[in-house]
């Protein structure tokens, strides 16, 4: 994980397929694609307990198009430009920039739980939060380029539900970077997880919700975490609970 200001390389960002008119790029993304379908029926079904999620490509565009076409303060969202719902597909604006890669920048990890607190203030839970949701522009603009998942809903287990998983991937990310080296190492992922909760809280997110990490609801999530990980967070979140 780098610090050092200036040195993130910007990535292209895979954001469904990619259509040319003239000298524009857009995005058209399908919600009706089998993978797409059998995805969030599985985790629907695994992790129902956890977060209500939407499964039909219905209800998962009517939520994206709902967020995307809401008024946000402080994030940004691609313009809608065409809406297909005979074949749920929507078109949006192709959007230039890197998605966020805490595993890998300080300042990712920051920005995540920065842009998390942001969205939970607007009074909406995202359910997806893996940091490629996100896109950071070359000139410092984050935007969210999915959020079929989204929910307007200001239940603070449901939030802590969306640092868990922001968390999780995180931890993924870095475990599959450096297999295994990072495995009994955790300085890393310690860091990452100061930075994303530090920053939570100080951009206006609820300590309620960081405890609510550890509600029993979200057990199935902890068994993608390492054991000794899973001791590091609790004991992070005990931390600053108690302050």
């Amino acid at each position: 994980m780098s610090g050092l200001p200036g040195d993130k390389e910007f990535m292209e960002a895979p954001q469904a397929e990619i259509i040319v008119k003239g000298d524009k790029r857009y995005i058209v993304k399908g919600f009706q694609v089998a993978r797409g379908v059998l995805k969030w029926v599985s985790l629907g079904l695994v992790y129902k307990a956890s977060y209500p999620f939407a499964l039909t490509p219905e209800a998962r565009m009517k939520r994206e198009l709902r967020f995307m076409n809401s008024k946000h303060e402080r994030i940004k969202t691609p313009r809608i430009v065409g809406v297909d719902y005979e074949r749920k597909t929507i078109t949006r604006e192709y959007i230039e920039g890197s998605p966020l890669r805490p595993w890998a920048y300080e300042a990712d990890a920051a920005r995540l739980g920065e842009i998390l607190a942001w969205i939970h203030e607007e009074g909406w839970v995202m359910g997806d939060t893996k940091p490629t949701n996100f896109l950071e522009t070359p000139e410092g603009s984050i935007y969210v380029i999915d959020a079929e998942q989204s929910l307007e809903d200001s239940d603070v287990r449901l939030r802590g539900w969306d640092l868990l998983v922001a968390i999780t991937f995180t931890s993924l990310a870095q475990l599959l970077d450096h297999f295994p080296s990072r495995l009994s190492n955790a300085s890393d992922f310690k860091l990452g997880v100061t930075l994303i909760l530090d920053s939570y809280l100080e951009a206006g997110g609820s300590i309620e919700a960081v405890d609510n990490m550890f509600n029993y609801r979200h057990m199935s999530l902890y068994l993608l975490l390492p054991a000794h990980y899973l001791s590091i967070l609790r004991r992070l979140v005990k931390n600053k609970v108690k302050k």
